[in-house]
């Protein structure tokens, strides 16, 4: 797992390296990690690109954002210079992009822009495995917030 990892995300060949079950570990200690930093309900935007797997992505990652209580907004299929974008100019306290840029076809990554990201690295090495081994409940969800466009 760990050769996969990048300062902000991680890729790898859908559904063999990068799973619906890592994409929703993924969400849910990005989501935590997020939490911790905002007073707040975070808000998060999520997009993909058009790749086979992006569906599959999204649907997990966002389930594990929602399962910690983040406010979560889906863009559906964008450019990832359009999320970053978004991320400024909507105040969004974080954005994720679902999508392996030049990577063959059957690849897929998940980048995170934002607050995710500038902690992504100080906190991957240290609280990350142990973080994906657990499953104690960090939040009940009361209320969630899916927007399918923005």
């Amino acid at each position: 797992m760990g050769k996969y990892f990048g300062t902000d995300g991680v890729r790898g060949e859908a559904n063999v390296e990068l799973t619906p079950e890592l994409a929703f570990k993924l969400g849910r200690f990005g989501g935590y990690v997020l939490s911790q930093h905002e007073t707040g309900r975070p808000k998060v935007f999520v997009a993909r690109d058009t790749r086979i797997s992006g569906e599959m992505l999204e649907s997990a990652l966002v389930a594990g954002l929602l399962s910690v209580g983040i406010e979560v907004y889906k863009l559906g299929v964008l450019a990832t210079p359009g999320v970053s974008y978004l991320v400024r100019t909507e105040n969004a306290s974080a954005g994720v992009m679902i999508s392996a840029s030049h990577n063959p076809a059957l690849d897929n990554g998940i980048k995170f822009f934002g607050e995710m990201a500038l902690n992504w690295m100080m906190r991957v090495k240290r609280k990350l495995k142990p973080f994906l081994m657990q499953q104690r409940i960090l939040f009940h969800v009361r209320q969630l917030r899916v927007l399918e466009h923005l």
